[in-house]
C-alpha cells in the first residue's frame, strides 16, 4: 500500500482499478455514526471489511463497536476494535482486550484495509477471530485472550444484536479520527478480505463486494453528501450521524488518495479538518504531506492562506524532496517548488 514517502494509490492512471471508491466520509474527535438493528442477527458468524485513513495517533480511536447499557455489564454485549493509543491494532470487549497486534500502523499517509471475520463453531481458538489488514492476516498478538473465557466455541459475540452499533466510537469517547470509505457489513458469512480486495502491480486494491449481506448487513458508499449514511446494499439498514456535516463528505479516497498533511512530520503544529488545515503554535513551523510524486507530469496543489503573516514571518508551500526536509523554505532548495509569500509591511518583500 505504502510507498517510501506514503501511500502512492492517486499516481495511478485512470482504468488501473476495477472498482473506483468516489467519496469517504471525514470524522474526527466528536462525530461518529450510529444504528440501532431491530432484531438480532446471527452473532456468531459475521464479516466487517472497510477502508479507513488514520488522522491522528495518541490516543485509543475505536472503528467500530456495540455496547448495551449499562455499558459492560454483559461481555458478551461488548465488541469493538481500532488502534490503541500506541498504534496497535486491537479487538476487544469493553474492558478486556481480547487480541492486540504486536504490528503498528502509523502511516498517515495511506489507506488500510480491515477486515475482522468471525465464526465462533472453530474448535481452534485462533480461527474464531481473525484480523487482516491490506489482505494479510495478523497473526502475531502482544496479547491474545481468544479461548474458553472469551469468544468460546459456538459463542455469541457483541455484534448483530438488537443493541447501539456505532462507526467512529465506542463508549461515549475513544473517537476515531480520519477518514472512513467502503464499507461493508455481512450478517450470517466469515468471508475473506479476497471478497472485498485483491493484489494488482504489488498493491492491494478495492474490489466491488457481489455477495448477500444477511439481515442486519449494510453497505455503506458515502456516495451522496447526505450526513447520514444511506445502506447500498439494499437492504435498508441505514444510518444516523452526530456532529457529521456536508463537508465532510470527501473526494479522498482509497482509489484518489490526497496529500493530507502528515501529524509526525510538523514542528510546532496543530492539524485539524482531516490534516487539510494546520495552525502554527510559534516561528519556524511546517507541516509535510509525506506522499511519492512521480518524476514527470503535472500537478495541482491548492493553499489557503487564511492569516496574514506578521513581521519576520514566512508563508510557503509547495514540494520538496525528501533528501532537503527538513529545510523549511521550498523555493531556496534546487529540489523544492513553490510559493513564496512574506511580510512586505515590515519592508521584507
Amino acid at each position: 500500500m505504502s510507498g517510501p514517502f506514503g501511500s502512492p494509490q492517486w499516481m495511478y492512471s485512470s482504468g488501473f482499478y476495477p472498482h473506483e471508491i468516489g467519496n469517504s466520509a471525514r470524522l474526527d474527535t466528536n462525530s461518529y455514526y450510529s444504528r440501532t438493528p431491530s432484531s438480532a442477527g446471527n452473532r456468531k458468524l459475521w464479516t466487517w471489511s472497510g477502508w479507513v485513513k488514520r488522522s491522528s495517533s495518541g490516543t485509543r480511536q475505536c472503528i467500530f463497536g456495540s455496547v448495551i447499557p449499562p455499558y459492560g455489564d454483559n461481555d458478551s454485549n461488548t465488541l469493538q476494535f481500532g488502534f490503541l493509543d500506541t498504534d496497535e491494532f486491537q479487538l476487544g470487549l469493553q474492558s478486556v482486550y481480547l487480541l492486540v497486534s504486536t504490528q503498528k500502523f502509523r502511516d498517515f499517509s495511506a489507506w488500510y484495509h480491515i477486515v475482522v471475520r468471525v465464526d465462533t463453531s472453530y474448535s481452534d481458538a485462533s480461527d474464531r477471530v481473525r484480523i487482516y489488514i491490506n489482505g494479510e492476516q495478523i497473526t502475531n498478538f502482544s496479547t491474545n485472550n481468544i479461548g474458553s473465557t472469551y469468544a468460546p466455541q459456538n459463542g455469541d459475540l457483541g455484534i448483530n444484536n438488537n443493541q447501539n452499533h456505532d462507526i467512529g466510537q465506542f463508549l461515549s469517547g475513544n473517537y476515531f479520527n480520519g477518514y472512513i470509505a467502503e464499507v461493508n457489513h455481512v450478517d450470517g458469512s466469515s468471508l475473506a478480505p479476497t471478497s472485498f480486495g485483491e493484489t494488482k502491480a504489488d498493491t492491494w486494491i478495492p474490489k466491488k463486494y457481489t455477495g448477500s449481506y444477511g439481515t442486519n448487513g449494510y453497505y455503506l458508499d458515502f456516495a451522496t453528501r447526505a450526513t447520514d449514511p444511506i445502506d447500498a446494499s439494499g437492504q435498508g439498514n441505514n444510518w444516523s450521524s452526530t456532529n457529521v456535516v456536508a463537508t465532510d463528505w470527501m473526494l479522498d479516497s482509497p482509489t484518489n488518495n490526497f496529500a493530507t498533511l502528515n501529524p509526525i512530520e510538523t514542528n510546532r503544529v496543530t492539524m485539524s479538518n482531516g490534516n487539510l488545515q494546520w495552525s502554527q503554535s510559534a516561528s519556524y513551523s511546517y507541516g509535510q504531506a509525506t506522499i511519492a510524486i512521480p518524476p514527470t507530469g503535472k500537478y495541482i496543489i491548492e493553499g489557503l492562506f487564511s492569516t496574514t503573516p506578521t513581521s519576520h514571518n514566512y508563508n510557503t508551500i509547495g514540494v520538496i524532496s525528501e533528501a532537503a526536509f527538513p529545510f523549511l523554505h521550498t523555493h531556496l532548495v534546487s529540489s523544492g517548488r513553490g510559493f513564496y509569500g512574506i511580510n512586505d509591511a515590515a519592508g521584507y518583500g
